[in-house]
């Protein structure tokens, strides 16, 4: 959603840049800038997200698929994270 959205400003942006360079409208210049910059900032979010949501995908399968290894991982990182605190 995001990513779509992003990009769709991104446009908007692109579009407003031009037309203020057109009519010679510094503000619509800038405004269209502004947009351009927003737009790929929300689709960079959005890229993320899924990403994220494609890696968790994933950790749940392997957690599903190997529980023991997946458990002793935790394990050993809990231990490590533990022992790092305390110290």
């Amino acid at each position: 959603e995001n990513t779509f959205k992003g990009g769709a400003n991104e446009g908007v942006g692109r579009i407003k840049e031009a037309a203020g360079a057109i009519t010679g409208s510094g503000s619509l210049k800038a405004e269209g800038m502004v947009d351009q910059v927003a737009g790929k900032a929300q689709r960079a979010m959005g890229n993320a997200a899924d990403m994220a949501r494609e890696q968790g995908e994933a950790a749940e399968h392997y957690v599903q698929e190997r529980p023991i290894p997946a458990l002793l991982t935790a394990g050993l990182i809990g231990f490590a994270v533990g022992y790092l605190v305390a110290r």
